[in-house]
């Protein structure tokens, strides 16, 4: 069992890199779970959620 000050263990030197990259990670995290729902929203805004058919709003965009 280590006797010297907390900073000298080993696991001190896994906090720092842990500390930066795991918010950077979860920030991905969010922006790809983000992108994922505006484009389950936008599928769901053109297509009938029971028969996966496009909608009124997809035929209108496709004739346009």
């Amino acid at each position: 069992m280590p006797t010297g000050p907390v900073s000298s263990t080993p696991t001190c030197w896994l906090w720092w890199p842990a500390s930066a990259i795991l918010p950077a990670l979860d920030g991905l995290d969010l922006r790809t779970r983000l992108e994922q729902e505006q484009a389950r929203q936008a599928w769901l805004a053109r297509h009938d959620p029971l028969t996966g058919l496009p909608n009124r709003t997809a035929l209108n965009e496709h004739l346009e």
